[in-house]
């Protein structure tokens, strides 16, 4: 099956939900009514056109709801006609009895007229759903060729997907590197709000397994589901999910999930049907991350060029390493940054320091090596580090850390002459961690 016409079962499934209930109601209530209105007309001509109406009946049932209420109904008007139109129900004559040749035809062509249209009517209604699925996949297509903003097409994809595979719930969800999924587009049936930017700890069985296997999952019963993803849905009154992975540069970028409040489990091959979808937003972020390594290339290379000149024309070295924490601060989105110089004695001295507000540690400031942070874990290993949280860390270091409000930071050793001369460590002072040095210790 392809994921045109894969999606295009869905978008069937969607809407036979209503139908079908239709058809039903209409193949029992539909023929009591006419078994009513026939019953009290006495008359051959009378008979025979309750079994030509009953035939228009399941032609109307086939073409609003498919094959089986079609049928349901066949069998059903010949019940009527053959128990209801005699005795006891009615006082006929003899002559007058039900014709079995009669119900036999029209059994035949019944339950024939019954299987052709409806199937005629489900290739035409999966036509129809082909051609909105390719449309909804031509808008998406023409926001990423646009390079329209990361959020917005994040949004749109997940619209899209929610509204076609007859989901309560879509999300659309990036795994970060501390083991946690965070928020980047969520649609809801029902218009209810979920917030972007939410994060959740990669605990529950559907994106644990979607993360570790880069492979679709489901869950066809998320009752006994753990983790605050599964019980937020339970909430909601979900039944069932969908997780697909997002591919970027053949690694695990993020993960596209689903919700469903029926008890039916989601449709066959669903899975197949949302990676196109998921495909075109790995395209977008393929080609957004291609773009902004073009710009955040380009600005590095101004940067070390603002740097150069001053080492050129023989710059004293506290302007020298003042223009580099800055440039590396502002390069980098960092709140702050310092540089520092290890000393022989176990400490470390801060000769540089640049704030986004202004403020930042005192040039000169020392600190004793040790315990759990960035500028000890630099000088023990010889190569970069982050620290995600401050909460547990530990020394000298990290208590002015805090005490400049630092939430997380980045760290790189300065390397001269084969020997770790200090430390260029940027901070971040709000959720976001600072992007990781690219051309630490250049000087």
């Amino acid at each position: 099956m392809s994921v045109l016409g894969g999606l295009g079962g869905a978008w069937l499934w969607q809407l036979s939900r209503t139908r079908r209930v239709v058809a039903w109601v209409l193949a029992v209530a539909g023929t009591a009514l006419l078994t009513l209105g026939a019953l009290p007309m006495h008359s051959p001509l009378v008979l025979g056109g309750f079994l030509f109406c009953m035939l228009l009946l399941v032609i109307a049932i086939a073409v609003i709801g498919g094959t089986w209420p079609a049928l349901a109904g066949v069998v059903l008007g010949a019940l009527a006609r053959e128990f209801l139109f005699a005795p006891p129900f009615d006082n006929l004559g003899a002559d007058l009895r039900p014709d079995l040749i009669s119900l036999v035809a029209f059994a035949v062509v019944g339950a024939a007229g019954a299987i052709l249209i409806g199937e005629l009517a489900r290739l035409a209604e999966e036509q129809a759903a082909a051609g909105r699925i390719d449309a909804a996949l031509r808008r998406v297509a023409t926001l990423v060729a646009h390079a329209t903003p990361a959020d917005e097409l994040f949004a749109a994809v997940t619209q899209e997907v929610g509204r076609l595979v007859d989901a309560e719930f879509a999300r659309m969800a990036r795994y970060d590197s501390d083991n946690a999924l965070t928020s980047v587009a969520a649609w809801s049936r029902t218009g209810e709000h979920f917030p972007v930017g939410t994060r959740w700890p990669l605990a529950g069985e559907l994106t644990k397994f979607v993360s570790r296997t880069g492979r679709p999952a489901r869950m066809d019963n998320i009752a006994s589901a753990s983790g605050p993803l599964a019980a937020d849905a339970r909430n909601r009154g979900i039944r069932s999910a969908v997780g697909v992975p997002i591919i970027v540069g053949g690694s695990i970028w993020g993960v596209m999930l689903t919700g469903s409040v029926l008890k039916r489990p989601p449709p066959p091959d669903i899975e197949v049907r949302l990676a196109s979808f998921t495909d075109l937003a790995a395209a977008a972020i393929s080609n957004a991350d291609s773009r902004a390594g073009l710009t955040r290339l380009a600005a590095e290379q101004t940067a070390l060029r603002r740097v150069a000149t001053l080492v050129a024309r023989g710059a004293p070295p506290h302007e020298m390493f003042a223009a580099v924490t800055e440039e590396a601060g502002q390069l980098h989105q960092a709140g702050q940054t310092t540089m520092s110089r290890y000393e022989a004695d176990a400490t470390v001295t801060v000769v540089a320091s640049w704030g986004r507000t202004g403020e930042g540690p005192s040039v000169g400031t020392r600190l004793r090596l040790g315990g759990k942070n960035l500028t000890t874990i630099v000088a023990q290993t010889r190569r970069p580090a982050r620290m995600g949280s401050y909460d547990d860390s530990s020394g000298a270091s990290a208590e002015a850390a805090r005490g400049a409000g630092f939430r997380s930071a980045v760290g790189t050793p300065i390397v001269v002459r084969g020997s770790v001369w200090g430390v260029l460590i940027a901070g971040s002072v709000d959720a976001h961690s600072p992007r990781s040095f690219r051309w630490g210790g250049a000087i």
